[in-house]
């Protein structure tokens, strides 16, 4: 509200109006290469998306507790803020796309491990040692969902074209 009220934007002779940039992006979107790239992101989460949405849930049907998924997520946290620099360098030193696949085949292993760790619930209920694996696997999770987002990111940023670069980027992004 702060900034609708009291920052003032400079008027430039900006000759793209909102239908110009509508129009530039339907071309965009016409282009081959760029329909390849929105199908790769429409189904690239298909063997992974329904093991994120119902791990969590299957856990705490077995007795693994609020309280104990709460601890989970907050142990989560930083890890999750630590190894998403290392994502983040690593999108510097390696192509956005090579990045991006480790980070597919490191999601998909997540995703088995997460089953495995909902198959092994101990049958006394929560122990020292279960927590400490559904802990790490959360951990192994989130950080290559943190990989694959940051590369996707650093791969839209490096072939986003700079005039229309944050239309751009939203779209692909979207």
């Amino acid at each position: 509200l702060g900034l609708a009220m009291m920052k003032r934007e400079e008027r430039t002779n900006n000759e793209d109006g909102i239908w110009d940039v509508y129009r530039i992006m339907w071309g965009v979107l016409k282009l081959k290469n760029v329909q390849t790239i929105l199908l790769v992101h429409l189904i690239a989460k298909i063997g992974f998306q329904a093991n994120d949405g119902v791990t969590n849930l299957k856990l705490l049907d077995k007795g693994f507790g609020t309280e104990n998924m709460a601890l989970t997520v907050l142990i989560d946290f930083p890890f999750e803020i630590g190894l998403g620099y290392y994502a983040g360098k690593w999108s510097q030193e390696f192509t956005p796309m090579r990045l991006w696949c480790w980070g597919f085949v490191g999601r998909l292993i997540a995703a088995v491990v997460a089953q495995f760790t909902v198959v092994i619930f101990p049958a006394g209920g929560v122990t020292p040692w279960y927590m400490l694996v559904v802990i790490a696997e959360h951990v192994f999770s989130t950080f290559t969902n943190t990989v694959m987002f940051v590369a996707v990111a650093a791969f839209h940023a490096r072939i986003a074209d700079p005039v229309i670069g944050g239309t751009y980027m939203t779209l692909l992004a979207t």
